[in-house]
């Protein structure tokens, strides 16, 4: 069995992550491997930065392209304000929104900034995914390589979230 299903990002993606031209999963309701096509289209995403195109409302990835950035929407007051919007919209609008943050834990603790900054924008940041609820999840993304499987695994995200509680992905 094979699908074409195709990845929506969002217009003002600078560096957007490569997605496999193709994608196996095991479907576990049907007993067997699906091989989908993969395509990607830009478009102005009201909310979220990838979507789903047969599922837009199943899973959304918000992505934060370093954690300076992250610091920034937490402690900023205006960009915090911003960053709180994205949150309610994710939570109201999608099914299963997913933060995915680039670069690791290490960086945050030891990058730029006082240690007063640190812990503030760690507290920040954890207390609203706590209160709206939203995984997250931190990938490398400095390499070529690193980059293919960050697109890879986003892709397994975006369709194990439209999957959920559904049955659309078995359709022919």
């Amino acid at each position: 069995m094979k699908r074409t299903l195709t990845v929506i990002v969002d217009s003002r993606e600078k560096q957007p992550w490569p997605f496999p031209v193709h994608f196996a999963r095991y479907d576990h309701a049907l007993g067997q491997r699906v091989l989908h096509e993969i395509s990607t289209k830009k478009a102005e995403l009201e909310f979220g930065d990838y979507i789903l195109e047969e599922a837009p409302r199943g899973c959304v990835i918000e992505r934060k392209k370093n954690l300076r950035e992250l610091l920034t929407n937490c402690t900023n007051p205006r960009r915090r304000a911003n960053f709180v919007t994205e949150l309610e919209r994710l939570r109201e609008r999608c099914a299963h929104p997913v933060l995915v943050l680039e670069g690791d834990l290490h960086d945050l603790s030891t990058g730029p900034g006082s240690e007063t900054e640190k812990i503030s924008a760690r507290d920040a940041f954890l207390g609203l995914m706590m209160e709206y609820g939203i995984p997250w999840v931190t990938v490398r993304s400095r390499t070529r390589d690193q980059r293919r499987s960050t697109g890879m695994w986003a892709l397994a995200l975006l369709l194990a979230g439209a999957k959920h509680g559904s049955d659309w992905i078995t359709q022919s």
